[in-house]
């Protein structure tokens, strides 16, 4: 064995390929400086002919190790030369055997190939951190914040918890460590990048064997602790830059910039509002307790990417790929009823606050063909009705009378008299910004927003069968136009149960009715 000489790490801080070298270095105490890479590199006891090779090098090549006159670069190639060069035949590390050898190579290269890129995908998806350097860009925010993103992210997910399944049932399936009863090079690289796993918050329990081998890595390397200390502060601003993610998203969606553009148009879509504050409403949908409560059934849910999803007796089983609390979860799950065969659809769940309580959007995708029909009503009757949800449609409409003037329209949907002569129905109507009304012998109630005279008319409306705190908001704006009057009728939060009721009655008894009127 070659004794150690004072050697030379250039790295980017933070990275899993920075933190398994260094612990390999630490492990066969080997003296090294460590030399933090930033463009220009400024190091005066670095050998100065190296510096634009090594300014010149993609990020993925480090960290770059240099000793004796020579430089290596990239963590598997430097664990190698560690090993071959500081170890006697490699020594357990790296067998020279060339059975046990290839189990290591193996890993690695499955590795370099499969848990790495995914890894690094998720990390750049979720936080916006360049998973070859861990810095994240200095300008403003990433706005695609949309569910393009969101469709980004559950793929890559889905791949990543596949990753973790392979090494729990090959790599690990029979032997305690990667490549036999020993720890190798190989499960340094694993460990440094499972450690990620707490940047995205994974849940491990539902690969014990996993869980198992990454405790005792913990155990074996002497200097992990080191190293956590060091990492609990880049988790810090990895939190930091989700935080401000998460409000320029919100920002976006405030100002109506959210667009989706080029997005597959999901199988099964729906808006429902929630009469409960913001955190009440999430906690229904990520709560164990909480969910069991208002589905009168056994059910489980791990709110950390990668864990399980249990609802209605396992009527519905899946994987939390990814949760942003108080704004989004984005599931992998399906039916039981749909076959073994059927491969888990993606369901997408927004948590948006507004003035009456919260406002949920759910898309689901891939859902089969066969149960498209029944997914769509299973969702009012599984889940928003008994978690006290509204199902909503929203309503745009334009209406062009060419024989009445502003006044005339304002006056009839105002006035008690003219109203009821117009609908043949009794309505009472009274004047004045928070006046109660009655429309159609009381089929339409509530109380009037908003009154611009011959402009405009805002309402809250409620049907006698809707929840209690439940209204629908109106807004009629009326124009002067060449040759008539142009009403534009937006309704928004109508219970989808009442829609064809209420738009018939819109039509049958105000529209209808006005036409007729000015002939």
């Amino acid at each position: 064995m070659l004794p150690p000489k004072l050697a030379q790490l250039i790295h980017y801080p933070f990275t899993s390929a920075t933190r398994a070298v260094w612990l390999f270095l630490k492990e066969l105490k080997i003296p090294c400086t460590f030399i933090k890479m930033a463009k220009p590199l400024v190091a005066p006891n670095l050998d100065q002919s190296l510096v634009p090779d090594i300014e010149a090098m993609p990020a993925e090549n480090f960290p770059v190790f240099i000793a004796k006159g020579i430089m290596v670069s990239g963590v598997h190639s430097i664990l190698r030369y560690l090993c071959q060069t500081y170890v006697t035949c490699g020594g357990a590390w790296y067998p020279v055997e060339p059975v046990i050898r290839s189990k290591v190579d193996m890993y690695l290269e499955w590795h370099q190939n499969n848990l790495q890129p995914l890894t690094n995908a998720i990390l750049l998806l979720t936080t916006e951190f360049d998973a070859h350097t861990c810095v994240a860009p200095t300008i403003a925010v990433n706005p695609r914040v949309n569910s393009m993103e969101l469709s980004e992210i559950a793929s890559t997910m889905k791949s990543y918890l596949g990753s973790l399944n392979y090494l729990e049932n090959f790599f690990l399936a029979s032997n305690p460590y990667l490549a036999g009863d020993f720890v190798s090079i190989a499960d340094i690289v694993a460990a440094a990048e499972i450690a990620l796993c707490k940047v995205f918050e994974t849940d491990l329990t539902s690969y014990p064997r996993l869980l198992g081998w990454f405790e005792r890595m913990q155990e074996e390397l002497v200097q992990w602790p080191v190293q956590e200390e060091d990492y609990t502060r880049f988790h810090a601003k990895v939190r930091d830059r989700q935080d401000k993610k998460k409000a320029h998203a919100q920002k976006i969606k405030k100002h109506g910039k959210d667009a989706a553009g080029g997005n597959r148009a999901p199988d099964v879509a729906h808006t429902v509002l929630f009469h409960k504050p913001l955190d009440d409403t999430f906690t229904l949908f990520t709560s164990s307790p909480a969910l069991k409560e208002w589905t009168k059934s056994t059910c489980h849910m791990l709110p950390k990417p990668g864990g399980t999803v249990s609802l209605y007796d396992q009527r519905v089983l899946g994987t939390l790929l990814y949760i942003e609390k108080k704004t989004r979860l984005l599931m992998s799950w399906r039916f039981t009823d749909w076959g073994e065969q059927a491969p888990p659809s993606t369901v997408r769940l927004n948590f948006q606050p507004v003035d009456s309580g919260t406002l949920v959007t759910m898309e689901q995708s891939d859902v089969p063909v066969a149960f498209l029909k029944k997914t769509d009503q299973l969702w009012n009757t599984l889940f928003w009705k008994p978690s006290g949800g509204v199902l909503v449609r929203h309503v745009l409409q334009q209406h062009f009378f060419d024989a009445l003037t502003p006044h005339e329209i304002y006056e009839a949907l105002t006035d008690t008299a003219k109203c009821s002569r117009l609908t043949n129905k009794r309505c009472e109507i009274n004047r004045g910004v928070g006046a109660e009304f009655s429309y159609l012998d009381g089929a339409i109630t509530g109380k009037t927003t908003e009154l611009i005279v011959d402009m405009k008319i805002g309402q809250l409306q409620r049907m006698p069968d809707w929840q209690a705190e439940h209204y629908s908001k109106v807004s009629l704006q009326i124009e002067r136009v060449a040759g008539g009057t142009c009403i534009t009728h937006s309704q928004r939060d109508v219970p989808v149960h009442s829609y064809r009721m209420l738009m018939d009655m819109w039509e049958r008894y105000f529209w209808r009715k006005l036409h007729a009127l000015g002939q």
